[in-house]
């Protein structure tokens, strides 16, 4: 009975790891199942912005910069465009704006519209700015009816607006990480786990 033959070592696939390994098989390109999944990962989060273009009306009259682009997929009850990627959720004017503008958004802040339009993808009408910066911009269009809320130990009561707790359960429902929802509203992962499990605010 002839022996098996013995392959070569070989580089893992997986950019960030690049490990030397025998592989059993010579189809064999990982190191290891996570090394395969993350490389899989990296490549369905790299064709979010193809994804996207795929699914927004641009207008007509070409790179216009008043008209609005609606993403025409997938949205969530506040009316942002939301994708799927990997086993988590991306809002779609999100990846807009870094497709559109080069560069990723920095963790923190948000992407948000000009236009007052959830669903609009133009980069031309998204700008980046904190919650404090989107509030002070609904406020001066008269789209607000209750200050800015306090966060954290600036406020008495402690508790996130309902918007907020809806979109945290949207999130988490879609796959989100419950550690990347934390670090998009600024809270802590024990708080995004408590509304996720309805011990904040039954009603989001």
């Amino acid at each position: 009975m002839p022996r098996p033959r013995l392959l070569s070592d070989r580089v893992c696939a997986f950019p960030d790891c690049s490990a030397l390994f025998r592989p059993l098989e010579s189809s064999h390109r990982y190191c290891s199942p996570f090394c395969w999944y993350e490389d899989r990962r990296r490549h369905a989060i790299a064709s979010l912005s193809q994804r996207l273009w795929e699914r927004v009306q641009r207008c007509p009259h070409g790179d216009c910069l008043y008209c609005c682009w609606p993403w025409l997929g997938t949205t969530n009850k506040l009316g942002y465009g939301i994708l799927k990627a990997a086993r988590q959720m991306f809002f779609a004017h999100r990846i807009a704006y870094s497709s559109v503008h080069r560069r990723a958004i920095p963790s923190g802040l948000l992407a948000c519209h000009h236009c007052d339009n959830p669903p609009c993808c133009n980069g031309d009408h998204l700008f980046l700015g904190t919650k404090r910066d989107n509030y002070d911009d609904a406020h001066k269009k008269g789209r607000t009816v209750f200050p800015m809320p306090l966060h954290g130990m600036n406020n008495p009561a402690a508790k996130l607006p309902y918007e907020q707790v809806h979109m945290i359960r949207v999130a988490a429902e879609s796959g989100m990480l419950q550690r990347n929802i934390a670090q998009d509203f600024a809270i802590s992962q024990t708080t995004v786990s408590d509304i996720v499990r309805g011990r904040r605010r039954k009603q989001g």
